[in-house]
């Protein structure tokens, strides 16, 4: 995962660049400014020639993706690598079940009736074999009693 939220923004623009450029590639002066562009939309200053070299290299070593530079123009090796595509690692999927069997405990309750469409198709997506279901507790309201008349 990046070290900071603009570094998956960046990344994402930067991985759109590189996928919509995908025949001829992107020359580095392009994909810097178009970054740019799209950062001061989001109220992101300016960014450094060595942030995009960085993110680059990130991109490559994080997500696993080849980028290409040939006669000065990058791409992807692969016309369909996407970050977008690229698999959870163990400790991302072991957090993302941790968000999830805690969410888990909600669902019941009328407050959180759509809770449930959501916690069922995140676990189908995000499912990793042998996770335990977790019990659930059922609390129930008993009206007040007075003395011994129950």
């Amino acid at each position: 995962m990046p070290v900071n939220k603009n570094a998956l923004l960046r990344f994402k623009i930067i991985d759109e660049l590189l996928r919509s450029n995908y025949r001829y590639g992107i020359s580095f002066e392009s994909l810097w400014f178009n970054t740019e562009e799209l950062l001061l939309e989001h109220g992101i200053k300016k960014i450094s020639e060595r942030t995009i070299r960085n993110d680059l290299s990130h991109i490559q070593s994080i997500y696993g993706i080849s980028i290409v530079c040939k006669n000065g123009y990058y791409k992807y090796e692969d016309p369909n690598a996407s970050i977008a595509n690229s698999p959870l690692n163990d400790a991302d999927a072991g957090k993302l079940q941790e968000a999830l069997s805690i969410l888990e405990q909600f669902s019941g309750l009328p407050q959180f009736k759509d809770l449930e469409e959501i916690l069922i198709k995140l676990d189908q997506k995000v499912s990793v074999k042998g996770r335990p279901k977790p019990k659930s507790l059922i609390l129930m309201w008993c009206p007040p009693y007075s003395g011994w008349n129950i």
